[in-house]
C-alpha cells in the first residue's frame, strides 16, 4: 500500500516538473485488495504510462486487468542473457559467470542477477549436489553418504 501511495505522489508531478512519468509495478499479483484498489485509482488518472508485471495475472483484480494491455514476454535467449549479464559486469572471460546460472534462471535476467549477487547460486548448487549424492544407491561407486558442509549446517541450524 505504501508503494502505491509513493507512486501516486510521483505521478502527481506536473509535466514541467518531471516530463514523462513511467512506473513499473512488479509483483502486481501479490497486492492485497486494498493495494490493488489504490493502484486502480492511479491507473485511472492519466496522463502517464504504467507497466504492471507479475507471473500470474489471474489473481489480479479484474478491474485492474481491464485497464491494462497484456504483453506476454518470452524468456530471453542465451545470447541476450549473456549480453544482459555482461552489462552488469558478469562475463565468462572475467570468470564470474558460471554456466549453471543459465538453466536455473530460465531466461529471466532479474533471477540470474539475483542468483549471482546474493550467493544464492552457490547454495542452490550445494543443495543440488547434496540431493544428488543422497539419492545414489549405496552400491554406486560415487556414493559417499550424506555429508553436509559446515556453511550449510549453519544455515540449517
Amino acid at each position: 500500500m505504501d508503494s502505491v501511495c509513493s507512486i501516486k505522489l510521483f505521478l502527481q508531478k506536473t509535466i514541467l516538473e518531471g516530463g514523462w512519468r513511467i512506473v513499473l509495478v512488479d509483483g502486481v499479483d501479490a497486492l492485497n485488495v486494498q493495494g490493488a484498489n489504490a493502484l486502480l485509482k492511479v491507473l485511472e488518472a492519466p496522463p502517464h504510462l504504467d507497466v504492471v508485471n507479475g507471473p500470474d495475472l489471474r489473481g489480479v483484480l479484474a478491474t485492474v486487468r481491464s485497464r491494462c494491455q497484456t504483453l506476454v514476454l518470452k524468456p530471453l535467449t542465451h545470447d541476450l542473457m549473456v549480453a544482459g549479464l555482461e552489462h552488469f559486469g558478469f562475463s565468462a572471460a572475467q570468470g564470474n559467470l558460471p554456466t549453471e546460472v543459465f538453466p536455473l534462471s530460465s531466461g529471466c535476467l532479474g533471477l540470474a542477477l539475483n542468483l549471482l549477487t546474493t550467493g544464492l547460486l552457490q547454495q542452490v548448487l550445494v543443495l543440488k549436489d547434496l540431493l544428488t549424492r543422497a539419492c545414489l544407491p549405496k552400491e554406486h561407486a560415487d556414493y559417499q553418504g550424506l555429508v553436509i558442509p559446515e556453511n550449510i549446517q549453519a544455515l540449517l541450524g
